[in-house]
């Protein structure tokens, strides 16, 4: 009995205690239509000290459409999923003072990206048609802009003429021995003599 006045007791003074009601949940996204098109990050502004001004993402075009979405990282989802919801520009962008958007206290709609089950992406339409995201320690602006073109495929080489075939080596001279004699006077008169009974002979210097 006295352990059930005790519980009874700090829940009653727990009660008393609370604090004000916490503010309700965003609202839950729903699937939604893809942004559509290209997208190029047209400005960086760092949302905490950076040892450098140059943003890795600036100049980075994305696609989100539904055949598949792209991240100012480099990364790329070939079977996306979009919802969409609203939220302030803090809850996006963290509390970053640049640019001037992020101060902003007004819900504006927001597409958020999945890949399966990875978390993409989330951008802040703002009422010009840009879109505002945070990558790291970024806050990216978007601009839709023209799919790039595919890079021009190098000119084929003109058709060259084969090479003249290389001037092949005479063939090795072959000797055959036909007869022997004690002098060279003798070996002339017996190859005028063979010459004159071989038409094949007639046509070659002899070699002695």
């Amino acid at each position: 009995m006295i352990r059930f006045a005790a519980v009874l007791f700090a829940a009653a003074f727990a009660a008393g205690c609370a604090g004000p009601p916490e503010a309700p949940p965003p609202a839950a996204a729903i699937p939604t239509k893809a942004p559509g098109g290209h997208w190029r990050v047209t400005q960086a502004q760092a949302a905490a000290p950076m040892p450098t001004s140059e943003s890795p993402y600036l100049g980075q075009v994305l696609a989100l459409d539904d055949t598949g979405a792209g991240a100012p990282s480099g990364r790329f989802c070939d079977n996306p999923a979009y919802a969409g919801r609203t939220a302030v520009a803090a809850d996006i962008l963290g509390t970053t003072v640049r640019p001037a958007e992020a101060r902003d206290a007004e819900p504006r709609p927001v597409t958020q990206v999945t890949c399966g089950d990875e978390d993409f992406g989330h951008y802040l339409h703002l009422a010009d048609g840009t879109l505002l995201t945070r990558v790291n320690d970024w806050v990216l602006r978007l601009e839709p802009t023209p799919k790039p073109e595919p890079a021009p495929a190098a000119a084929a080489a003109a058709p060259t003429s084969p090479p003249p075939p290389a001037a092949q080596a005479p063939a090795p001279r072959r000797l055959v021995y036909l007869a022997s004699y004690r002098t060279e006077k003798a070996a002339l008169a017996g190859w005028a003599a063979l010459a004159k009974a071989s038409p094949v002979l007639r046509s070659q210097e002899p070699v002695t």
